[in-house]
């Protein structure tokens, strides 16, 4: 199976997964990703008990309000029965000293993924919200309703 478990190791992913390495701290990469997805402030995102479907790596291709053509690829999309969460991940080590300010540099890729989820599903609210991967920060950036 593909899927990597908690109980894993750096090193038995490397064993399992025959990952050449180029020298990538792969065991400090798995302790990154494990502690994010062990953090309980980040458990909406992860825990399936707290939505319907989650999507990880997903491509979107949409067509903006000026008619132009793009592609994008959603970290993570999470659906629950009213709503979706459009996740993208940061793993900047060091943050400008706002997470404000450091999550709106990514307002306008967020606002696309935004606008193509709608279409997926206009039925829904949808929410879009920067993890900051290695400060275990989820930020929801707000947008007008629309």
């Amino acid at each position: 199976s593909g899927r990597m478990t908690t109980h894993e190791t750096g090193d038995d992913v490397i064993r399992r997964r025959r990952t050449p390495t180029n020298n990538v701290d792969v065991k400090a990469c798995w302790q990154d990703a494990l502690a994010v997805y062990t953090e309980p402030a980040l458990q909406i995102c992860f825990d399936a008990t707290h939505y319907q479907q989650a999507f990880n790596e997903t491509s979107i291709n949409a067509i903006d309000a000026q008619g132009r053509y793009w592609f994008g690829i959603v970290d993570r999309i999470i659906i629950s029965a009213n709503e979706v969460l459009i996740i993208d991940y940061k793993s900047q080590q060091k943050l400008a000293d706002n997470v404000v300010q450091q999550a709106e540099q990514y307002r306008g890729q967020l606002t696309r993924y935004r606008q193509a989820a709608k279409q997926l599903w206009p039925e829904k609210t949808v929410r879009a919200a920067i993890l900051f991967t290695a400060q275990r920060c989820l930020h929801e950036l707000s947008f007008d309703p629309a």
